[in-house]
């Protein structure tokens, strides 16, 4: 797959072209059914590219737990990640870029559901998204 470029409203970043990210099912104790999005290259490199978060820190992060799938951006097709997540609510100064790394970091679940925008065309994902309690 060849490279193209993306524009971030943040930052520029490169990305591999119609690519999938993976993805896993899983279920909590109410056998509700999750997805944990599993964090891709690319997506950790635009996430260290858009938020003071040091790489090193970062690095053992393999994934986030969703309560839906993964959107298709229908501006561009890239497919929704925490990348958006991060990339909306620093651009809409939701909570400080400190608050919203400690919560990357340390997976805290948000029973409030999200709204992004695609960090690449700035298009609004279809629905809203959070990330569950399931421990």
């Amino acid at each position: 797959m060849a490279a193209v470029a993306v524009h971030s409203p943040t930052k520029h970043i490169e990305a591999v072209a119609h690519h999938v990210p993976s993805s896993e099912h899983i279920h909590d104790d109410d056998g509700q059914g999750l997805i944990c999005w599993m964090l891709s290259d690319t997506e950790r490199a635009h996430i260290l590219m858009i938020s003071p978060c040091e790489e090193a820190t970062f690095s053992t992060r393999t994934g986030f737990v969703f309560s839906r799938e993964r959107d298709v951006c229908t501006g561009c097709g890239k497919h929704s990640g925490i990348d958006d997540l991060i990339d909306t609510a620093l651009k809409m100064k939701v909570h400080s870029a400190e608050f919203i790394v400690d919560s990357v970091l340390t997976g805290k679940p948000s029973p409030l559901a999200h709204s992004i925008d695609c960090s690449s065309c700035g298009k609004k994902h279809e629905g809203n998204f959070f990330w569950p309690p399931v421990w």
